[in-house]
């Protein structure tokens, strides 16, 4: 057999492109079913996972699955917000962590996060360098989104314009990085996160005003009266120091808009009489993410049994592909078959070439698939960053 390898590595040697399609194709056959697998378990657990570290989700009644995403992941925004009061109310009734979450605003398309102090702790985020946000127009940085920007300590962001048209809202705001936090792995890494009062400015509901002399009025220039100035032309367009202490807010804060209510319980009980309470709510919903992932992912799995018949299709068309070049080859291979009985070679021999020949093909095959299932794994794991951020 050691010489039936060495003639045919030399064969191989001698036949590179007959060789390497042969490689290649098996090698696809063989990773198509292993790399889907494996992409499927990534995104599983890694759904799983932060749909397991929120136990439960407090919105809008209506799509359970914007809600999630909106609440996990800061993808999309929810159709409709709740307010201020629905938080303090459930942070009154219950003892566990209660987190209000209002993502509705970007920086250069990087989701704005508010919250309270709270979230760092509760999602075990810490700082790599800085502090947390204290005061209005500061934000912390997930480890991506700093990398991403070149953001440090000092360093300025604008928000993104919201709606071009509403004379009535915000402008964008120029927001202050006063900390950047350690790679956590999650969602967290890719985003931006500020107080609610920050995001409430965004949205134009906490303001300041300039003073209305009778070079700005309406009817400074024709009138010896009072004068006339719309706060929507006169607002503030940028957070300063100075004008930090006029901004204001328009109504009651137990009034102002959040996406949802984050809520971690301290043990069943208290999960199960909260979920029978919100299910007899006419207006608002409790979500349990988890639920929602699984859902998502019988889904996924239900497409990846689909798959899998169809790539057994694939490796058996590899086969019979495989099978018809070693025929159309020992066809074309006569005359050497022919030299090799003549020197004296048996018909063992030229079986024992022909399947050194194939064990060094799936050997190659192999190592093929195994170097496209590692950078299949680079690629998805680099996907699966961009999905948490």
């Amino acid at each position: 057999m050691n010489n039936a390898f060495f003639l045919a590595f030399q064969y191989l040697r001698a036949t590179k492109l007959r060789f390497v399609i042969l490689v290649v194709c098996t090698a696809i056959a063989l990773s198509l079913p292993i790399n889907t697998f494996v992409a499927v378990n990534l995104l599983s657990d890694k759904l799983t996972e932060r749909g397991e570290q929120t136990p439960i989700l407090i919105g809008k009644k209506g799509n359970e699955f914007a809600l999630t995403m909106n609440a996990l992941y800061f993808r999309g925004t929810v159709k409709e917000t709740v307010s201020m009061d629905v938080y303090q109310d459930m942070s009154d009734i219950y003892e566990g962590m209660v987190l209000p979450l209002y993502i509705a605003h970007s920086a250069s398309q990087t989701p704005i996060v508010g919250s309270n102090i709270d979230y760092f702790e509760t999602r075990n985020l810490q700082l790599n360098n800085g502090r947390y946000y204290i005061g209005l127009g500061e934000v912390v940085v997930g480890a991506q989104a700093a990398a991403e920007f070149n953001l440090d300590l000092g360093d300025s962001v604008r928000s993104d314009l919201q709606n071009l048209y509403n004379i009535a809202g915000s402008y964008p705001m120029s927001l202050k990085v006063v900390g950047v936090l350690e790679p956590s792995g999650t969602s967290d890494d890719a985003v931006m996160f500020t107080d609610l009062k920050t995001v409430w400015a965004l949205d134009g509901l906490l303001h300041g005003h300039d003073n209305v002399t009778a070079e700005t009025a309406l009817n400074g220039e024709s009138t010896d009266e009072n004068l006339e100035a719309t706060a929507a032309i006169f607002m503030f367009s940028e957070l300063t120091d100075s004008n930090r202490e006029e901004f204001h807010l328009h109504g009651s804060e137990s009034e102002m808009p959040i996406s949802s209510v984050a809520l971690f319980p301290y043990n069943q009980l208290e999960k199960d009489k909260l979920l029978g309470r919100m299910a007899l709510s006419e207006d608002l919903q409790a979500v349990q993410p988890i639920e929602v992932v699984d859902d998502i992912l019988s889904i996924v799995l239900k497409l990846q049994q689909g798959l899998y018949v169809y790539y057994g299709m694939l490796l058996i068309s590899t086969i019979f592909f495989y099978i018809l070049v070693v025929h159309l080859s020992l066809q074309l291979r006569q005359g050497e078959l022919i030299l090799i009985r003549r020197i004296g070679g048996s018909k063992q021999t030229i079986r024992n070439l022909i399947l050194a020949e194939i064990v060094l093909v799936t050997l190659a095959s192999i190592l093929m698939t195994i170097v496209f299932s590692w950078v299949f794994m680079l690629l998805i794991n680099v996907g699966l960053s961009q999905l948490s951020g």
